[in-house]
């Protein structure tokens, strides 16, 4: 019988050994995939798993803001391309070509001296985008808008 309860004690401490091993494993991968900014500092193993946690909230709500910016900026690029369509018919030609470029868009709007650029900004910002930039220039009765957004 005591030779039982010993071998139950030697066993129960192996698999304990086993499941400490593979743990410290699993913290060290955890550790590894957290950028340097969230595990610097920390030592122990629940500030890691804190600022693991912490890691994931933030990355989702990156991942949803930038949803969010993904979908106006195609609101706005339909709108455009509509607006587009719409004004072909006029008698001051009105296009409007947008790109992706980088964080946001890129919009180039050649236009008659009839469409102020105020209208066209009103529109951008009712649409959810930030104008970062904007060059404009005249080109004989036409003006040409280079407007950078996010």
């Amino acid at each position: 019988s005591s030779d039982g309860f010993k071998q139950r004690k030697i066993m129960h401490r192996d698999i304990e050994r086993h499941r400490r091993q593979e743990m410290a494993g699993l913290y060290s991968s955890l550790r590894s995939l957290l950028p340097v900014e969230y595990i610097r500092g920390k030592r122990s193993i629940s500030d890691h798993m804190f600022e693991a946690v912490n890691y994931i909230k933030n990355t989702e709500k990156r991942i949803e803001e930038l949803c969010r910016r993904r979908d106006n900026l195609k609101r706005l690029r339909t709108s455009a391309e509509q607006q587009q369509s719409v004004r072909k018919d006029t008698a001051a030609p009105f296009t409007v070509n947008v790109n992706n470029s980088g964080a946001g868009i890129e919009a180039v709007i050649c236009c008659g001296s009839g469409v102020p650029l105020s209208g066209i900004l009103i529109e951008l910002v009712g649409a959810g985008l930030s104008v970062v930039s904007s060059v404009s220039t005249r080109i004989d009765e036409k003006f040409i808008h280079v407007l950078q957004a996010e």
